[in-house]
Parts: C-alpha cells; structure tokens; sequence
C-alpha cells in the first residue's frame, strides 16, 4: 500500500509539471516569436505588404524559408515582396529558384517582365517563348512578346504575335490590332495598318488613339477632309483619356492645324496653332508653322513677329530666318530681309547643325539669285560698254 501510494503521488506531482511545460513550449513558439510556424510568417508578411512594408514582409519570409527552404508559396510571396521594395534582382532570383522547383508559364512571365527591368531584352523574350511553349493559349506572354519584339524593332516578329493574339481571342479586344497597325506603320505597310486602325474605331467608338493614328495615315495618303474628321473625334475624347495615358495634346492641335492648312482653312490653323501655343509656349516649331499660316494669309507683320519669337527660343534655325527674309522682303524691310539671308548663308556653310540638303538648297537658291541678278543688272551694263 505504501508503494502505491507513493507512485499515485508522484503521478499527481508529474501531470501539472507537463502541462506546464507544454504551455511554456507555445509561450515560447507563438508568445515570444523565436519559433512562430512559417504558415503564420506568411499571413504576417501578406499583412506587411498591404500596409506597403516589404522590407519588414522580406525579414519575415527569408526566416520562414530559413526553415523550409523549398516552400513555393513562401518564395512567390518574396518574389512580390522583393517587387515592391524595387529590388529586381533579388526578384529575378527568386523566381530562378521557383521555376527550378517547378516552372510554370505565369512565373516564367514574370520572370521576363523583371530581366526587362534590368534592360535584358532578349533575356525577356526568350522567356515569353518558354511561357508560351508551356502554354500556346497564353495570350498575355504573347502580348508581351510582341511588346517587345516591336520595341526591339523586330516588327515583323510583333505582327505574327499581334496576329496570333487575335487568332485566340474570341470578342472585341482591340488592343492587339492596335499595336499590330503601328508595327505595319513602321514597316511603311500603310493600307494595313490603316485597316487595324479602322478596326479599332469601329469596334471600339470611345478609343481616341485608334481615330488619331488613323487620321495620321490618312493625312500620309494626301486624304485631308477623313484626317481633319479623325483629329476632331480623338481631341473631343482625349481630355476623359488623357486622364490614364500620357497623351501630349498640344501636338494634336498642331497636327490638326497642319490638315486646316492643307484645307485653306487658314483660320481655323491658326486657332489650333494658338491652343498648341498655349500648352507648349516655348515650342519654336508651333511658333514658325503659326507664322508660315499668317504669311499664307497675307498676315506678314505677324508672321514676322512669330518668327522673331521662335529666333529667340532657336537662335540659328537657319530655315526660320529664310521664312522671315521672305515676309521682311514683302513689307519691305529691305534690310531685314539682307540681314536673314546673310544669316541663312553664314548658318548653312558654317554652322554644324546644316544638313547637307540645306546646303544645297542655299547655295542653288543663291546661284539662281546671282545668276537672275547678272542677268536683269549686269548684261545691259555689258551692253552699254560695248557700245
């Protein structure tokens, strides 16, 4: 009896001694945080990077990879964490080791979209094709392929992508016939790119870039009237638009002030020259199309006075004095206009920015101009003598 009083004894001494060793060890793992398990690690970090913490977020989740190092969902949650702090390289590390673990079209998207950041572009495209060898339907590593093909200049390469994005996709989606227009722009492809362009208006009526290029290729093609129509859509939807994309308005005025011009429609250039001119004050080119308008228009003194304010912005615009020697010429400002050829002449057989063209175009107008001068002045003189 003794004896099992004594082992009774002891097993009541021993229980509250392991229950409260058991309590101590979750003190210790949750409590205190030496050994908080990597699935509560990963929440903490997710919480962190909502509140726009990474540095704290990348701690957290490189001592849960300390503990298990093959952890996928840890690692793709770094890989964002490493996104937010900018830290591309570490990124692109992180993403090595989750596709070594497993290599899946999305990550090796994303991949490609960080070796672009660190400006290895064919590094990105040759892991858009990996992507797209994984999965052939994945129309976003296409995208970004032919994103960066055409940025490369490769623009044959963007249209087969462009092309076969379009082929996949079922409905209205514009975007793919819109860069596809523009790479066969730059391959001087003008009818097709005119088509995708009208494509896009067509399909999608609010989309102003879509009236914009295509009014550009019809202002290519000489066909004014369906270029003025397109520049007045996209300025009336630009300013809603123009509120997610960088659209420099001030040059769609001008554009569009171009096709009035080539319409005779000297007025309405000018007051599109003037809405340019009030975004982009110090744009000596809007300054010297305005002045060339006012001098179609028999406007002279204020073609002078653009001129004169674009010669102040560009001091040796060599093709700006010419333009102001012909309206000094008519008001007869016979010195100003002896003044701005002078110029024109010093500016185009010294100057360093004269293009070979503009000194040929000089030295034939100034051939012609002795030439006509020696005939009209100088044979009656000859004349005269001999008799």
């Amino acid at each position: 009896m003794k004896v099992l009083a004594q082992f009774l004894l002891f097993i009541f001494l021993a229980l509250p001694m392991s229950v409260q060793a058991k309590t101590s060890l979750q003190e210790t793992k949750l409590g205190k945080g030496r050994e908080v398990p990597v699935e509560t690690m990963r929440k903490q970090a997710i919480s962190l990077l909502k509140q726009q913490k990474p540095g704290e977020a990348i701690i957290l989740l490189t001592k849960a990879l300390a503990i298990n190092p093959d952890d996928p969902t840890t690692i793709d949650i770094r890989v964002d964490a490493y996104a937010q702090a900018g830290r591309a390289r570490q990124a692109l590390a992180d993403l090595d080791a989750l596709i070594k673990l497993k290599p899946t079209a999305s990550d090796y998207l994303r991949r490609a979209n960080f070796k672009l950041v660190l400006t290895d572009r064919d590094g990105a495209i040759a892991d858009d094709s990996l992507a797209i060898q994984l999965d052939p339907q994945f129309t976003a590593a296409r995208m970004d392929r032919a994103t960066n093909f055409f940025n490369r200049g490769s623009y044959e390469a963007a249209i087969a992508d462009y092309s076969a994005v379009i082929q996949i996709q079922s409905g209205g989606n514009v975007e793919p016939y819109f860069y596809r227009g523009q790479a066969y722009r730059n391959l001087d492809n003008l009818n097709a790119a005119w088509s995708d362009f009208d494509f896009v208006v067509r399909q999608d009526s609010q989309y102003p870039l879509g009236y914009l290029l295509r009014g550009r290729l019809s202002s290519e093609r000489g066909e004014h009237t369906k270029a003025l129509a397109d520049f007045d859509k996209a300025i009336a939807l630009l300013p809603a638009f123009a509120k997610s994309y960088y659209v420099d308005i001030a040059q769609i005025y001008a554009e569009r002030a171009a096709e009035r011009e080539a319409l005779r429609d000297f007025t309405g250039a000018i007051e599109d020259y003037n809405l340019a001119l009030k975004m982009r004050p110090a744009n000596s080119s809007y300054l010297v199309s305005r002045g060339l308008v006012k001098s179609y228009s028999h406007d002279d003194k204020g073609a002078i006075g653009d001129f004169d304010k674009a010669l102040e912005i560009s001091k040796n615009a060599i093709a700006t004095h010419f333009f102001r020697s012909t309206s000094r010429l008519l008001v007869g400002d016979f010195r100003g206009t002896a003044d701005d050829l002078m110029a024109v002449v010093a500016l185009t057989l010294t100057g360093k920015d004269a293009s070979s063209s503009e000194r040929a175009f000089v030295l034939l107008f100034f051939a012609t101009f002795f030439t006509l001068f020696g005939y009209c002045f100088i044979s009656p003189l000859i004349s005269v003598h001999k008799q």
